[in-house]
C-alpha cells in the first residue's frame, strides 16, 4: 500500500510440509538433459531433484511451460521455471494491498503483512552507476507498474524469494547432471543458470538492504513500522540463510564441474575461478566481475550497518577477486574481436633488458598488463599495469641466459548499452594468451636509440575540458512550489577525458543529491535557495585535471 494507508496488523507464518510427491523415479525413466520440454518431464525431473520445485511448478500446472520456446532443451530452463512459478504461487495466494506470500526452500511459507512503503524508484539517486545494469532496467527502472516498483519493499521480498527458489532449483539439479552423460551444453547451462540467479539474488538483497537503509533517512515512519514488522523480517533472514547453503554447496561442486568441463577440451583463459564462468547468453567470464561489484556494494558502510539490524551476513563464497588482486577498474570482461596480426607480439634482447612491444588495440582498451613466466608448465606473474597508449616496456629483471615466456593482455571496461551508454567488445584477448612469445634472453650487440622505452612522464599535459548538458551550462531554476509535492530529476551528461567524480557543495544533501552516473534528484520540499555540484574530472597521461561548476537556484 502506498504511504498513508492504514498498515495491516496480523502476522502469520505457515509451514507447508511437501506432500504429494511420487516416489523416486527410475534411472531408466528419467528424462535426458537433452529431453524435450514438456510439464512431464519438468515435473519428473523436480520431484526426485528438488521436490520444493515441484510444489510450485504442480501449483501453476501447465502455465509453467510459458517461459520456454520450443527448442530449449529440458537443462537450460528448468530453474527458470520454478523462478516464475514461484510468482504465481505468491500472486495467487496473497491478498492484495494486504499481504505478500513467499515460499522459501524447507518447506516454508510466509504470510508477510504489508505496512505502509514507498516506491523504489523513490530510491533511484542512491543506486551506483555500477549497478544500474540489465537487472536494474528490467526490474526498478523501466516498468513502474512491475511489482518489484509499484510494492516497494515487498515487491523486493518477491524477487528475493523467487531468485533463491530458482537458484536453489539450479543447486539441487546437480546430482541429475551427474547421472547423465557429460553433454558439455547442458553443464554450460548448470553453470550459467547457477550463476545467473546467485548474482541476481545478490542484487535483490542490496536493494532490499538499500530500501532499508533509504527509509532510515528520508521515510522515519515508515522504517518503524518495517522493522516492527516481524514476519518480514524472518522471511528475509531464512531466505539469506539459505542462500548461504546453497552459494556454498554450489562452490563445493566447482572442482568436479571444471574437469568435466576440461575433459571436454574447454580452454580457460584465467586460473582462477570467477573468470571461466559461462553467462547464459555465451562467452567465458561475462558475469565474474559483476559478483564482485555487488559484494563490494553489500560491504559499504551504511548497507553493512542495516545488515547488523536486521539480522543478515554477507558472505563471499569466493576467497580472491583476481581484479582487487591487481587493481584493474574493469567490470565484466567479454572476449576481444582482434585477429591474430591486431597488437601483434615482439621481443628483443638489449644488454640491460627484454624489450616487449606490441600493436595499437584500439579505443575501447583502458589498460595493458605484462606478464612472464619462465617454466612452460608454471604459471604467469604480472610483471606491469601500464596506461593504454603504451606500446613497448622494457623488463629489466631478465636474468641473462634463462628462457622466458611474456604475454600482453589489453583490458578494458565494458558497459551494457541497456543503460544509455556506447558499449565496447573488449576483455581477454584470445590470440595472445594462446600464443605467448618465447625468446631467450641473451647480451645485445646494439641499442640503437630509436627503440628505446619511451618516457611517458615527459609528455607535458593538455588541458582538460568538461562538457555538460545544455540546461546546465548556466543556472537552472525552479520554483519552490513545484517541489513542494513531488521531486525532480535531471541528467548532467558530463564528459571528459579523466574519470569524472560528482559532489553536492552548496546546499543541504538531504534536499539535493547527485548520483555516481551525474543523475541529479531534488526532492519535494526542497526549500528556496542557491545549491551548487562541483563536477572534477581527475587528471590523466595526457591531460590535467579539470573542475565544473553547476548552480541550481530554488526561488520562491
Amino acid at each position: 500500500m502506498i504511504k498513508g494507508k492504514k498498515a495491516i496488523t496480523f502476522v502469520s507464518m505457515v509451514s507447508i510440509l511437501v506432500a504429494g510427491i511420487p516416489a523416486i523415479t527410475k534411472a531408466a525413466d528419467m528424462p535426458n538433459l537433452n529431453a524435450p520440454v514438456t510439464y512431464e518431464n519438468v515435473m519428473t525431473v523436480l520431484k526426485q531433484y528438488n521436490p520444493d520445485g515441484a510444489v510450485v511448478v504442480e501449483a501453476d500446472g501447465e502455465h509453467a511451460l510459458w517461459v520456454w520456446g520450443d527448442e530449449e532443451r529440458i537443462s537450460k530452463e528448468i530453474g527458470t521455471c520454478v523462478h516464475e512459478s514461484c510468482h504465481d504461487y505468491t500472486s495467487r495466494n496473497s491478498v492484495p494491498q494486504k499481504t505478500k506470500v513467499v515460499r522459501v526452500p524447507g518447506g516454508k511459507q510466509y504470510d508477510v503483512p504489508m505496512t505502509d512503503y514507498f516506491l523504489t524508484t523513490q530510491m533511484d539517486a542512491e543506486i551506483p552507476a555500477i549497478l544500474k545494469d540489465r537487472v536494474y532496467e528490467i526490474y526498478l527502472s523501466s516498468d513502474p507498474s512491475s511489482d518489484s516498483v509499484r510494492s516497494g519493499i515487498y515487491g523486493l521480498l518477491n524477487e528475493f524469494a523467487a531468485y533463491e527458489m530458482g537458484f536453489h532449483t539450479q543447486v539441487e539439479l546437480y546430482a541429475y547432471y551427474s547421472s547423465q552423460s557429460y553433454e558439455l551444453e547442458a553443464w554450460k547451462d548448470y553453470i550459467g543458470g547457477c550463476i545467473s540467479d546467485r548474482n541476481t539474488f545478490l542484487k535483490f538483497k542490496y536493494y532490499i538492504l538499500l530500501y532499508l537503509d533509504y527509509a532510515k533517512s528520508y521515510e522515519p515512519e515508515i522504517y518503524q513500522q518495517l522493522l516492527a514488522n516481524d514476519t518480514l523480517l524472518e522471511a528475509i533472514r531464512d531466505i539469506d540463510s539459505q542462500y548461504q547453503k546453497d552459494a556454498q554447496q554450489f562452490m563445493e561442486s566447482i572442482p568436479k564441474t571444471i574437469q568435466i568441463l576440461q575433459s571436454q577440451g574447454e580452454y580457460y583463459a584465467r586460473d582462477t575461478w570467477p573468470t571461466w564462468n559461462y553467462s547464459r547468453n555465451g562467452g567465458i567470464g561475462k558475469q565474474s566481475q559483476s559478483y564482485w561489484n555487488i559484494i563490494e556494494q553489500l560491504s559499504t558502510s551504511n548497507i553493512a550497518a542495516m545488515e547488523k539490524v536486521i539480522g543478515t551476513k554477507t558472505v563471499s563464497v569466493v576467497a580472491v577477486n583476481p581484479a582487487k588482486e591487481r587493481k584493474v577498474p574493469y567490470r565484466e570482461s567479454v572476449t576481444f574481436q582482434y585477429s591474430s596480426t591486431d597488437g601483434a607480439v615482439t621481443t628483443k634482447n638489449e644488454d640491460d633488458g627484454v624489450v616487449i612491444s606490441w600493436g595499437s588495440y584500439g579505443d575501447c582498451t583502458d589498460g595493458i598488463w605484462i606478464e612472464r613466466k619462465n617454466d612452460k608448465a608454471g604459471g604467469y606473474e604480472l610483471l606491469a599495469d601500464l596506461p593504454k597508449t603504451t606500446k613497448c616496456y622494457k623488463d629489466t629483471t631478465a636474468v641473462k641466459g634463462e628462457t622466458y615466456w611474456y604475454r600482453v593482455v589489453p583490458y578494458g571496461y565494458y558497459e551494457s548499452p541497456a543503460v544509455g551508454q556506447d558499449s565496447c567488445s573488449v576483455g581477454w584477448q584470445d590470440y595472445l594468451l594462446n600464443h605467448p612469445v618465447k625468446i631467450q634472453y641473451t647480451e645485445s650487440t646494439t641499442k640503437p636509440d630509436d627503440e628505446k622505452v619511451p618516457d611517458a612522464e615527459k609528455t607535458e599535459k593538455k588541458k582538460q575540458s568538461i562538457q555538460v548538458a545544455e540546461k546546465a551550462k548556466k543556472t537552472i531554476v525552479y520554483k519552490a512550489s513545484s517541489l513542494k509535492k513531488k521531486q525532480v530529476s535531471f541528467q548532467l551528461k558530463a564528459k571528459a577525458k579523466g574519470k569524472i567524480t560528482y559532489k553536492v557543495t552548496k546546499g543541504s544533501k538531504k534536499v539535493l543529491v547527485v548520483s555516481k552516473s551525474g543523475k541529479v534528484t531534488l526532492k519535494k520540499g526542497c526549500p528556496k535557495g542557491t545549491y551548487q555540484i562541483t563536477i572534477t574530472a581527475a587528471a590523466t597521461k595526457q591531460y590535467k585535471k579539470a573542475v565544473k561548476k553547476v548552480t541550481i537556484r530554488v526561488k520562491g
